[in-house]
């Protein structure tokens, strides 16, 4: 029927008809579960680096590290990546902090002093980043708290760290981080594209 250009109405036990004006074939009840870990890391995410609106240095550097990334993950050395890439993150959310001084600065999760000024930005950490970029609407809740996850992982860069949590990366985690890396270069993009 949907095929005909007509939907089914279904209020209880009562069924009634509408005619439309376009063939809408109606969404799977499936369509709305949770992506399974092996789905979401099958996902191809095409990132655009230039879309991100930095320094053109700054994006080879970006576009190298990414490389990297994907190096390590194929010579099974997933601390190193886990490390570059929280650390790509940061850069990206540097650069763009520096694009939107103003609007990095205003927010009211911004890292101050004990003056209550607003710090540089080079005293800023990337929870403080991740937080403000949330705030501001450069990246949606979920990278927000998948973000969080990959800045923990890349403290393990403090063996400490590592060794307070009993936790080694693997594959798996570091293709959960570049995901998020990749997700947020999208959202990152999309919303220089909505500003400009």
């Amino acid at each position: 029927m949907a095929f005909d250009k007509w939907q089914v109405i279904r209020n209880n036990d009562e069924i009634s008809f509408k005619k439309l004006d376009r063939v809408i074939i109606p969404r799977s009840k499936n369509a709305d579960e949770e992506i399974k870990e092996s789905e979401f890391l099958g996902k191809t995410f095409e990132i655009d680096i230039s879309s991100l609106g930095l320094d053109s240095i700054i994006s080879d550097i970006i576009e190298c590290r990414i490389k990297e990334i994907e190096k390590c993950i194929s010579s099974d050395a997933p601390l190193a990546a886990v490390i570059i890439t929280g650390s790509t993150m940061e850069g990206i959310l540097l650069g763009e902090a520096t694009s939107y001084p103003k609007t990095f600065n205003r927010a009211s999760s911004a890292p101050k002093d004990k003056n209550s000024k607003v710090r540089n930005f080079q005293d800023w950490t990337l929870s403080n980043f991740i937080d403000v970029a949330y705030e501001i609407g450069l990246i949606k809740l979920d990278v927000k708290k998948f973000s969080h996850i990959v800045r923990d992982f890349r403290n393990f860069f403090h063996p400490y760290e590592q060794m307070v949590s009993r936790f080694r990366p693997d594959k798996n985690t570091v293709l959960i981080c570049l995901q998020v890396l990749k997700a947020s270069i999208i959202q990152i993009a999309e919303f220089r594209k909505k500003h400009q």
